[in-house]
């Protein structure tokens, strides 16, 4: 598409060239509005050339990101297989706690101390919540 648009600006430049050149013949006050006309659309397939180039550079850009963004969804993919395997092996706080600091660090939190505090203060509100009001069975496996 970027193309096409590139070219047909271009064609649309060429023909304002060659009509402007062609207007010449016209008298004084007759040539007046169609110099007029034939600037807007030069001025308005320039406008098209240029944005063509920008377009192109934003769209790289998403591609990037893009990239990006697929990486980190398959790497959180991964993580949570991995926590719904390990949940029955060694138990549900363990796994949690396991899939909270890995969550966190691929988030780019590197603070040992807030990964930490975090992770016992998410821990605590679900045994809170789990244990203590709700009485819950949860997945117990090695650890607990």
């Amino acid at each position: 598409k970027l193309n096409g648009d590139r070219m047909i600006s271009l064609l649309l430049m060429f023909f304002c060239g060659l009509s402007y050149y062609l207007s010449f013949s016209f008298s004084g006050e007759a040539r007046a509005y169609p110099h007029f006309m034939i600037f807007c659309l030069f001025f308005f397939s320039l406008v098209l050339f240029v944005s063509t180039f920008k377009i192109q550079e934003k769209i790289v850009k998403a591609q990037r990101e893009s990239e990006i963004l697929n990486l980190a969804l398959a790497k959180y993919g991964i993580l949570t297989v991995a926590y719904i395997v390990l949940l029955n092996k060694i138990g549900f706080y363990s796994s949690t706690a396991i899939y909270l600091l890995c969550a966190m660090s691929l988030l780019g939190i590197k603070n040992i101390k807030l990964l930490l505090f975090t992770t016992g203060i998410f821990l605590l509100l679900l045994y809170s919540i789990f244990n203590v009001f709700l009485q819950l069975p949860k997945p117990e496996g090695i650890l607990f």
